[in-house]
């Protein structure tokens, strides 16, 4: 299918924007810059079609931008900009000689900063807001209108952030930052973005709010810039967006519908194609259950027409007049890519595979694959958009392509020389795709541009005060209104953000080498009185224990460290820098195990506790972890918290740690911990 469609493209289209299907013609669309090519570029690669990439490559880092023609800055932005970047950090993977000074230079890079240089003329606005569109060699138009869509004003963090990190130059992220930051502060009493807005006057002129058509993306680019910046403070964004969301746009069966951003009183009883990516961010999230809920439900839809309309009357339960159409979207199928990475269940892999043959049997035409018009008739449209090729195929391809390296990170991380920046390590953490699928390896930001100062790390530590959070749970709840983690009823309020856990923060008992550590015995509880507690308290020499069994020898500095932060932890992994966690804290079950280990859990691993018990791991960048320091207060209060909560299920993988040590560990724990050893071959 993919070398049907871009062949066609090839030999009917270019140079042309984007393919005719159904005549076998080309037509320019957004901007008469070769579209189609550029957005196929990376998937070109990631399909294994190395010799096309470079030779499209060759072609594409000739082209110039100087043109006398308007275009969309949105479209242009995700489908231009972003395909030269990802094509850009592609280049070691295509096994091409390297740019000196690649990652943070390079030929397709310079282009990309070039368009991007172009677009800046249209944030030129008294809110910083851009316009909708402009000319790349003129600029904004006297005449041009400031309204313009809430996608295309909050959609730029992830193409422009990533040119900064990779340059050095802090405009292009700057400028989207305050594009974001205006769009979020003009967000209603009751929390909601609507559709269209002044961007010279910050009045809103379409009030409805919904997660689709014109407003997705912004949602999209804070979950997603939190992880690839590792950047709490977008992630706090989407929070503030997150209840009001569910509270007025979910209809309680998961589907999202339109209502009125002041008033929450719903307008449009309609649910969108575009709102298919709503699953996979969650997912991303780590909320994989309520994503799946959601997932099957528009995929109920989708098996019913054979292709999600682009507007869906939820009550009627039929498509909208005159939007009865599929154009080929990729955002269902996204969120099935990322639902089975999560899961692994199989069902996922039957949906993707519905999809593909729905597509191939109902949009294949003789030179490429045709939108379908109208899902209730099976017309078509003589139009392939040149994200068929982009996103819809590329996702599809990973989706079956289990062993594909993109889905591997820390075992595959590969070293470079780069000039002037030393040894930097790539492909350490999962890419991350633009709302495009371009995907952006966060690794070679890190190597071109530090993103996160450590006196900004040291100080954002400061503010989080785990045992704060700790002393809540003992304490009366006249002490809790006094802990800046309970509102002013004393109810336990979660600051629900990304944080950095550096323990050497906490103060008091040291844990390290195992040969610090007394010997392992089991400990039975009944033989301890008061006076033995408070001299040596069973829960220190538990989690010694626990350290000790886990710890399998070595040097400390050379270990892994995880800290596992109970029932409702939920996991982002960023292996490249600090750790990024989602805190969902609940007021019932804050259980804190501390271990030293040398084994490295995979991605798999960590899925499978995590689905099975909504168990999130922790892992802390090694450089940034000077000792492991436990309050001993806080120590026995764990303790207090472990015998109150149900037995909590751990699976270790790793020839270090011996079933002896497993049973003496759970024994220490009063059975109250259940280790699962798992055979690592």
């Amino acid at each position: 299918m993919l070398n049907h469609a871009f062949n066609g493209y090839m030999e009917y289209a270019y140079p042309k924007d984007e393919l005719m299907p159904m005549t076998c013609k080309g037509k320019n669309t957004w901007g008469n810059f070769r579209l189609t090519l550029i957005d196929s570029l990376d998937t070109l690669l990631l399909t294994g079609d190395l010799r096309g990439f470079r030779k499209v490559e060759e072609i594409v880092k000739r082209m110039n931008f100087n043109i006398d023609k308007n275009v969309s800055v949105f479209e242009t932005n995700i489908r231009i900009v972003g395909g030269l970047i990802s094509a850009h950090l592609l280049y070691k993977k295509a096994k091409m000689p390297l740019p000196n000074g690649w990652p943070c230079k390079g030929p397709l890079l310079d282009l990309a900063l070039d368009v991007a240089d172009r677009l800046l003329p249209a944030f030129n606005t008294t809110t910083g807001m851009p316009f909708g569109s402009l000319n790349l060699r003129h600029g904004v138009a006297a005449d041009e209108t400031p309204i313009t869509c809430t996608a295309a004003v909050g959609t730029y963090i992830v193409e422009f952030g990533t040119l900064s990190r990779l340059s050095g130059d802090p405009k292009y992220e700057q400028t989207a930052r305050r594009a974001l930051e205006s769009l979020v502060n003009s967000r209603s009493a009751i929390g909601l973005l609507g559709n269209h807005i002044d961007t010279q006057t910050g009045v809103w002129t379409a009030t409805d709010a919904g997660i689709g058509a014109g407003v997705d993306s912004i949602f999209e680019y804070l979950v997603k810039g939190s992880i690839l910046f590792n950047d709490p403070s977008l992630l706090e964004k989407w929070r503030l967006l997150e209840t009001p969301i569910e509270t007025y746009l979910n209809n309680g069966d998961d589907f999202y519908i339109w209502a009125n951003m002041n008033s929450g009183a719903t307008t449009q009883k309609v649910a969108q194609s575009l709102d298919g990516f709503f699953p996979g961010m969650k997912t991303l999230l780590g909320e994989v259950e309520h994503a799946m809920k959601i997932h099957l439900n528009y995929y109920n839809v989708w098996k019913r027409f054979g292709g999600w309309p682009e507007f869906y009357h939820v009550d009627k339960k039929l498509p909208i007049q005159g939007r009865e159409g599929f154009p080929l979207r990729p955002e269902f199928i996204e969120s099935t890519l990322y639902l089975y990475r999560a899961t692994k269940d199989p069902i996922l892999l039957e949906i993707g595979e519905e999809f593909l043959h729905a597509i191939n049997n109902t949009a294949r035409t003789v030179c490429g694959f045709a939108t379908v018009d109208n899902v209730l008739t099976g017309a078509r449209a003589d139009r392939m958009e040149s994200f068929f090729i982009a996103e819809t195929l590329k996702y599809l391809y990973l989706l079956f392509d289990e062993e594909h390296w993109l889905h591997r990170n820390e075992h595959f991380a590969e070293k470079l020389r780069v000039d002037g920046k030393g040894i930097c390590l790539f492909h350490k953490s999962p890419w991350i795709f633009n709302t495009e699928a371009h995907p952006i390896d966060p690794s070679a930001l890190e190597c071109c541009h530090e993103s996160i100062e450590d006196e900004e790390l040291e100080q954002w530590v400061d503010d989080l005060d785990l045992n704060d959070l700790i002393d809540y749970k003992t304490s009366s709840m006249t002490d809790r209104s006094q802990s800046k983690y309970v509102d002013s009823d004393g109810q336990f309020k979660c600051q629900k953000i990304p944080f950095y856990l550096k323990l050497s923060a906490w103060e008091g008992e040291y844990m390290s080498d195992k040969a610090q550590l007394p010997e392992l015995t089991p400990t039975n509880s009944s033989e301890s009185n008061d006076e033995e507690t408070e001299q040596n308290p069973a829960a220190i020499r538990r989690l010694q224990q626990e350290a000790a069994a886990l710890n399998g020898g070595g040097n400390p500095s050379e270990r892994k460290l995880y800290a596992l932060l109970g029932q409702e932890m939920k996991i982002l992994i960023s292996d490249n820098r600090v750790l990024l966690g989602q805190f969902a804290c609940t007021d019932k079950d804050l259980n804190i195990i501390l271990q030293h280990t040398t084994e490295y859990l995979t991605e798999e691993e960590l899925k499978k506790e995590d689905a099975g018990r909504k168990v999130g791991i922790v892992m802390v960048k090694k450089e940034h972890i000077k000792s492991l320091q436990v309050k001993q207060s806080s120590l026995e209060r764990i303790k207090e918290w472990q015998t109150e909560q149900p037995s909590l299920d751990l699976s270790i993988t790793g020839t270090s740690v011996t079933a002896e040590q497993v049973s003496q560990l759970e024994a220490a724990y009063e059975n109250k911990l259940n280790i699962n050893l798992v055979d690592e071959n």
